[in-house]
């Protein structure tokens, strides 16, 4: 049997989080929590999940900046990752395509059994 992959989930918004978090589990995937990109990048380098799901905007450190740090690492160079953000701005997005994401989720619209089967599709 293959080993449960895990899922990150980087989000200042604790309901969105507990969503994102609940959805991601029934689907098999083992969960990681971090509400901020200080917190997230520690779990992420510490742990090693094998998706991430990170938020642009968020205190302390931005998921933009999480997301820069994560790329200098030798680890963190290939980690999946999708971004996810409240706004469409194309500032941000068009900057984090610089760092190789793996997709662009803007909140208002996410679909949840899309991003489950893009969880999978990536992780497979």
């Amino acid at each position: 049997m293959n080993p449960v992959k895990t899922v990150l989930v980087v989000d200042d918004d604790p309901d969105l989080t507990e969503i994102m978090c609940n959805r991601v589990a029934q689907a098999g995937y083992s969960i990681l929590k971090a509400k901020n990109g200080k917190e997230g990048l520690e779990v992420a380098l510490a742990k090693h999940p094998d998706l991430i799901l990170l938020d642009v905007m968020m205190p302390e450190v931005s998921g933009l900046d999480m997301l820069k740090s994560l790329r200098n690492d030798p680890w963190g160079k290939q980690a999946h990752i999708f971004m996810l953000t409240s706004v469409n701005r194309s500032k941000e997005m068009t900057e984090s395509m610089n760092y190789n994401v793996d997709k662009y989720i803007i909140k208002a619209d996410i679909d949840y059994q899309k991003l489950v089967a893009d969880i999978k599709q990536y992780l497979q």
